[in-house]
């Protein structure tokens, strides 16, 4: 299974030097290869990247024509690399990523190619999650467990840094040092977002725990039960 760190970033937030950087990176191009097929300085394209300077108008429809991604993914008008006018739609209407996109279209496409049993089943799962009210929940307990580890991280730090300054200004100085209550209020605090990210985790495994549990009722059952006997009387229509 791909995991999360493993997939290649596509600069959502990134500028419009980072993501030409990155795609000239990906497609094995150095700086001066890019610059030269347009007859232009190494030192352009590294401004462009840096941000120092913006391409003209002419040279961002050349750089972006060679890195096979859209001028509006470069303006960051749209995080959709591809000009294809489908997964802009798509991206702008539900703001999904590439990839997000091109999985969930894995599996339509099956349904176009008649859809083996187990096909016709695994989409009617994955309606069944985004259509219920448990797939919100899970939604919103994950970005809070996310959002909570985030802030502990970032306070951990505050905390060390207090700490380490604490500790040179006993050593090497005459000032007070941080009083007691500040690093035991950080440390409070550190130890709840803590919990908080455990907790609204916990709570996202039980909320799919309970989803999985619903897909046991009877009317979806039937429709599955529905899939397999509709997949068998074609296989016997056609022998």
């Amino acid at each position: 299974m791909r995991k999360v760190t493993d997939m290649p970033p596509e600069y959502e937030y990134g500028s419009t030097g980072e993501r030409m950087a990155y795609h000239r990176a990906k497609r094995g191009l150095s700086q001066k290869e890019l610059a030269d097929m347009f007859g232009i300085s190494r030192q352009t394209i590294n401004f462009y990247e840096t941000g120092e300077r913006s391409p003209t108008i002419e040279n961002l429809v050349k750089i972006a024509k060679k890195l096979e991604v859209s001028t509006d993914y470069l303006l960051r008008l749209t995080n959709i690399a591809s000009g294809d006018v489908d997964y802009m739609a798509i991206q702008k209407r539900l703001g999904l990523s590439k990839g997000a996109i091109d999985l969930l279209s894995v599996y339509a496409k099956a349904q176009e190619k008649k859809p083996s049993a187990h096909d016709s089943v695994r989409q009617k799962v994955l309606n069944a999650l985004l259509d219920s009210d448990y797939f919100i929940e899970i939604l919103e307990k994950l970005t809070h467990s996310v959002t909570s580890t985030k802030n502990k991280v970032h306070i951990d730090k505050l905390y060390n840094n207090l700490l380490a300054d604490t500790l040179y200004n006993s050593l090497n100085t005459e000032d007070e040092p941080a009083e007691d209550g500040v690093l035991e209020e950080y440390d409070s605090i550190i130890h709840r977002e803590n919990m908080v990210a455990d907790v609204m985790l916990f709570k996202a495994t039980e909320a799919f725990t309970a989803f999985a549990r619903s897909l046991r009722e009877v009317d979806f059952m039937d429709s599955i039960v529905g899939s397999f006997e509709k997949k068998d009387g074609d296989e016997n229509g056609k022998s």
